[in-house]
């Protein structure tokens, strides 16, 4: 993430804050940033570690409207085009490092069909031009759960967002400030903290009623306009520290007691990963405003002891490095080595670190230095907004522009195009198919790689295992994408079922999917359940669904990958399945042990041919095994 230019850590919070104290919330920006290593090193670790991001936004927008404030009260205006010099020379140059070591990660794998490339390219110019989130809305991207390998540059997603606001808030100050003169500068200040107060309410607003809904999540998440909600309580707070200065004059012992009860709630928040229900109802709100009275309180108070020790804020110095290098570091990890062992999740802890110093040594301190920054010797540079704005010369320009350029330019060349592998272009011949059996274009076509003796010679099946031979008229399947890739072969080997399969599904939604089925008296004698691949599940989630479907047959899936919920999810399955006699187990997981040759590369989805027909015939033999 972003590391704003920090002001001056003493007298210049306000006009009598000579205490005020920032250097906790380098600490916390450490924090931060660990939980988001944590999280996507292993979910089940730190269920919520996501939420550093939401950290990041409060920190970025508080110092971000603090710094130009400062700026104004001092010099009587907002030098914009300063403020864009200083956060180009800090973000742009470690950003094409890290472009063109993906590229180059992309085309050295590309050959081993690890799909490490696949949409690189797009992503990049996404990334570049800003607007990663926005390319991720528009590709119906999900940051929680993917399809095959992530996108290398997902994460990025979040610098976008912190540079469109970097683009437009700074406007709104330099027309709004001016107004704040005199004796109206405390109530015109207060109006702008209101301004962005009503702003960040809105944000969580439209975050909430697009979370509300299953298919706006993932637009909820990525959005600009609905994820904004931290960035402008940052501004509100940061508006407000002359009066919370004063307020702390009266009032020294209100500010620790209340960091600490921000501090705590982070931690539950991180530590416990509520569900969409409570994050997109009341969750990323209070998330807000634990940091935002965090950032509140370092600047009027001063900051928890933990936030402030030097170990931490070392860490949170390179917070901007360390965001932009683990998730490369993660995603290539996963894919070339999926089991995961203790050597590769230390080196997916650890790796980012090193890179994050290396790149800002190499790259961003000495571009810094020819510039003449007095401050480039930092990672987190304090701002001195007194110094006027210098205009580059020539040289200067050219040392800094030509070589961030050409990095940008290789990346885009060296990155490979956005073309969907083989996996992917399996799962949307599976859809179109499935879409136009539903809308009564007639049987879905059997799969045209193999045939089903080909395929159970290729499975280790007999021939007659592989045949058609089940008849699938009272079966239901809901499923995700292992399904849906498998649809084919389903309806060949199960003629009549009925499929209902979707990328990126939940056992949570299969209670009302099988309600609305149900409703439309489409939901037949036996339901199997193929869920689990995209989350972690309850047994009372279980429960729900045999409640819906009363005495009708059911029949769960065990599931493989290397997502860190799959033991978790057998287990559950497997109990529920020994508590309940009447509930038939597909042991998908131990079926697919031995053939984990006929997986794809991300080594979930079974690949066309061999591979779906053993998913279906493993189904076969779990109702002909049990027949009604």
């Amino acid at each position: 993430m972003p590391v704003p230019e920090r002001p001056a850590p003493a007298g210049s919070l306000s006009d009598s804050s000579p205490r005020a104290r920032l250097a906790g919330l380098d600490g916390l920006r450490a924090l931060a940033v660990a939980a988001v290593v944590i999280y996507h090193v292993d979910p089940g670790w730190l269920p919520g570690g996501y939420l550093g991001v939401d950290v990041f936004f409060g920190i970025s927008g508080f110092l971000i409207t603090h710094l130009l404030v400062t700026e104004h009260r001092e010099h009587g205006r907002i030098a914009l085009a300063g403020f864009w010099r200083r956060r180009a020379v800090r973000l742009l140059p470690e950003l094409p490092l890290v472009l063109v070591a993906c590229a180059v990660t992309a085309r050295l794998t590309a050959r081993g069909g690890s799909g490490l490339g696949d949409g690189l390219r797009g992503d990049t110019l996404a990334s570049l031009a800003f607007v990663n989130n926005w390319w991720q809305v528009h590709r119906g991207a999900d940051y929680f759960h993917h399809l095959g390998v992530p996108p290398l540059l997902q994460h990025l997603w979040s610098l976008s967002v912190e540079e469109q606001f970097y683009l437009l808030w700074p406007l709104v100050l330099a027309v709004l400030l001016p107004l704040a003169c005199g004796r109206h500068r405390a109530r015109v200040t207060t109006c702008l903290a209101g301004l962005a107060a009503c702003g960040a309410v809105a944000s969580l607003w439209r975050m909430r009623t697009l979370g509300g809904r299953p298919s706006g999540v993932s637009r909820a998440y990525f959005g600009t306009d609905s994820h904004s909600g931290a960035l402008l309580a940052g501004c509100a707070a940061a508006l407000l520290v002359p009066a919370l200065t004063r307020l702390a004059r009266h009032r020294p012992g209100l500010g620790p007691p209340l960091a600490h009860i921000a501090l705590a709630v982070l931690a539950a928040f991180a530590a416990t990963g509520p569900g969409d229900r409570v994050m997109y109802g009341w969750g990323f709100a209070a998330v807000t405003a634990a940091t935002t009275a965090l950032c509140a309180g370092s600047a009027a108070w001063t900051s928890p002891r933990l936030l402030e020790a030097a170990p931490l804020r070392l860490v949170g110095r390179h917070s901007y490095g360390l965001y932009l290098w683990h998730w490369p570091v993660i995603v290539t990890t996963t894919a070339l080595w999926p089991a995961q062992g203790v050597l590769e999740r230390t080196v997916e802890l650890l790796a980012p670190l090193p890179l994050a110093v290396l790149g800002q040594l190499v790259v961003q301190r000495p571009l810094a230095t020819a510039l003449g920054r007095r401050d480039g010797r930092r990672a987190s540079p304090a701002s001195v907004p007194a110094q006027p704005v210098r205009l580059l010369s020539a040289r200067n320009a050219v040392l800094v522009v030509l070589p961030v350029a050409a990095a940008a330019l290789g990346a885009v060349a060296l990155s490979p195009s956005t073309v969907p592998n083989a996996m992917q272009r399996q799962l949307q011949a599976a859809a179109r198919n499935e879409a136009g059996l539903t809308a009564g274009a007639g049987r879905p076509h059997a799969p045209s790689a193999p045939s089903s003796a080909g395929a159970a010679a290729g499975s280790g099946l007999s021939p007659h295992s592989a045949a058609g031979v089940v008849d699938g008229s009272d079966v239901t399947v809901i499923g995700d994408s292992v399904t849906l890739g498998s649809a084919p072969d389903l309806h060949r080997i199960l003629p009549g079922i009925s499929l209902n399969a979707e990328v990126g599904r939940m056992m949570q939604s299969a209670p009302d999917l099988c309600r609305q089925l149900l409703a439309e008296h489409r939901l037949r004698g036996t339901i199997v359940l193929a869920l689990g691949t995209n989350a972690n599940f309850a047994p009372e989630d279980l429960d729900h669904v045999r409640a819906t479907i009363g005495a009708r047959r059911l029949v769960l899936t065990t599931v493989r990958g290397p997502f860190p919920w799959q033991d978790s999810v057998n287990s559950v399955v497997r109990a529920y399945h020994r508590h309940h006699p009447d509930v038939l187990l597909d042991d998908w997981y131990t079926v697919s042990g031995s053939h984990q040759d006929l997986l794809w590369t991300d080594h979930i989805h079974p690949r066309g041919g061999a591979g779906t027909t053993l998913f279906a015939t493993s189904l076969v033999a779990t109702l002909t095994a049990s027949p009604p």
